[in-house]
């Protein structure tokens, strides 16, 4: 069984867009810190963290049990 962080991510985010469908672009962002990183994971280059507004009001913990 694969176990790497890039298998790992894209079984999250799977599970991510299964669950919240067409809303997930508004839901989730997916990033990584390098170039390469994104492109593994389909996601976007995070160059500056500081422009995302922090969010606290409906923001949850990930509960990975419930992702299958």
């Amino acid at each position: 069984m694969c176990a790497g962080k890039t298998f790992l991510l894209n079984r999250i985010i799977d599970a991510l867009r299964r669950r919240h469908g067409g809303g997930f672009s508004m839901c989730v962002a997916v990033t990584a810190a390098t170039g390469i990183a994104a492109t593994h994971i389909g996601g976007e280059l995070l160059t500056a963290p500081s422009c995302m507004c922090p969010m606290t009001e409906g923001v949850r913990i990930l509960d990975t049990d419930s992702l299958d």
